[in-house]
């Protein structure tokens, strides 16, 4: 979890994914290896964090210094080509899901993090599209509906996690464009559409989602 532990300090201003069950899900894939094999996009998203992580981290370990950590990839050894292997991994298919948003979100982030921003920009746009295909642009999608009482708090969750998704997505268009000089992707943002928000959510819930403050400046920031 070390790198995992990196990438959250150094980029808790985004939402990326759910925290809590992310964590379990590498838990489950390292005691079950079979458990995802057929996923690509999961391993595709595990090694982009895993990516970051490791591009974040400052300073290498010394040879002395050992771990216990089977996702510390920073031992002494030659660095893996894990942004290679998170491409190599990727696919997006007519069943779209928040995954797949996810993945693409951390695909453009790590591009401008790396300084490749012409590829930021493009995984950026797919990104736009697919969230709006799942219509995450419409603030009708984050609307109470009666049939969402029978699992509220999981409902909650879904619906926060996806707004989240979509402002991150619309934070990280406005700083590519910005620094390139260019036009957003998304140039029509509804004024109907509600910031995020911890409301309904418990403290256990809040767990699972990345500073709500910061995602708020940085909203304001690029507003």
């Amino acid at each position: 979890m070390h790198l995992l532990r990196i990438f959250e300090a150094a980029n808790g201003e985004y939402h990326w994914f759910l925290r809590q069950r992310f964590r379990d899900r590498i838990r489950q894939t390292y005691s079950q290896p079979t458990s995802h094999v057929d996923d690509r996009n999961w391993f595709c998203q595990l090694s982009l964090v895993l990516a970051l992580g490791q591009a974040l981290e400052e300073e290498p370990k010394q040879e002395s210094e050992e771990t216990n950590d089977p996702w510390d990839f920073n031992q002494p050894s030659d660095p893996l080509d894990l942004f290679g292997q998170a491409v190599s991994l990727l696919t997006i298919s007519e069943t779209l899901t928040s995954g797949d948003l996810e993945t693409l979100n951390l695909m453009a982030y790590y591009c401008h993090f790396t300084n490749r921003p012409k590829s930021a920009i493009i995984y950026v746009s797919q990104s736009i599209a697919l969230a709006r295909l799942l219509q995450l642009d419409d603030p009708e999608t984050y609307k109470p509906r009666i049939s969402d009482r029978q699992d509220s708090e999981s409902q909650q969750i879904t619906k926060e996690h996806m707004l989240r998704l979509w402002w991150t997505i619309v934070c990280l268009d406005k700083t590519l464009a910005s620094e390139l000089d260019l036009t957003p992707v998304y140039l029509s943002p509804s004024l109907e559409l509600p910031l995020p928000s911890s409301e309904g959510l418990s403290s256990k819930d809040e767990e699972e989602f990345f500073d709500l403050e910061l995602l708020l400046v940085e909203i304001q920031s690029q507003s």
